[in-house]
């Protein structure tokens, strides 16, 4: 292979292989799995390349020039679609998954998935029994959490202020800088909107908390990076059935 081969071989490789490590860093869920996305989708890259490579490789510098930039122009693409995020509105045209947790009917775009079912040491005095589920989205995430409560005189109006401040601390939210909009509030449940600032820009989440003896369930839109529409929240909101029997 002489050095103008070469040349255009490692045109044809490097380009796949490069948009290939991009796309396994935006479709890896974790850290943990991020070396071997790229090791996948870099192998991939390699070998479509070469595929490609073959293919042109007697054709004319014209053709070979054309090849790499559709290639190039292909893998922006498919880079643009992967890391883009669809719109509220195109998520409410979605069929919703219906999910019982615990006492707790609702639906919902993606299925939560168990997390965690250890108490906080720090807890242990409150709870009987505490299970954590999500979506595990890092740019707004869909929480449930399932428990047991040794407290009998818990206030639920109470209990979903303590939990939502805490769930805040992390963007230095201010409970005086917090707008909460009640949808409905008793002994046994409670429903709120809540808007904050996040970054210089008024974010929506949503919080959801039903009380039944010891069982305290409570689920929760809530921004890591970008918040939900006010529609969104409606529309979750709506689905949401506790069992009051």
């Amino acid at each position: 292979m002489n050095k103008k081969e070469q040349t255009w071989l490692g045109v044809f490789l490097v380009i796949p292989v490069i948009m290939g490590y991009n796309l396994a860093d935006a479709l890896a869920p974790n850290g943990e799995f991020k070396l071997l996305y790229s090791a996948l989708f870099g192998g991939i890259g390699a070998v479509l390349g070469y595929g490609i490579y073959y293919f042109v490789k007697e054709k004319s510098k014209g053709f070979k020039i054309a090849s790499a930039a559709g290639l190039f122009a292909i893998g922006v693409i498919a880079l643009y679609l992967a890391v883009s995020k669809p719109t509220d509105n195109e998520i409410l045209n979605r069929e919703w998954l219906t999910q019982t947790i615990g006492e707790v009917q609702f639906d919902s775009p993606e299925k939560l998935t168990l997390q965690t079912a250890e108490i906080p040491e720090a807890t242990e005095w409150f709870y009987k029994d505490l299970k954590m589920y999500s979506d595990r989205n890092n740019e707004r995430l869909t929480t449930f959490m399932d428990s047991r409560v040794k407290v009998d005189t818990l206030s639920i109006a109470d209990a979903y202020s303590s939990a939502l401040e805490g769930m805040l601390k992390k963007h230095n939210v201010k409970p005086e800088e917090l707008k909460l909009e009640t949808f409905s509030a008793n002994e046994e449940e409670i429903s709120a909107m809540f808007t904050f600032n996040l970054n210089g820009e008024m974010v929506n989440g949503y919080g959801h908390m039903f009380k039944k003896g010891e069982v305290l369930s409570s689920i929760w839109l809530m921004p890591i990076k970008r918040g939900f529409s006010k529609e969104y929240i409606e529309e979750f909101e709506s689905g949401i059935s506790p069992n009051y029997e």
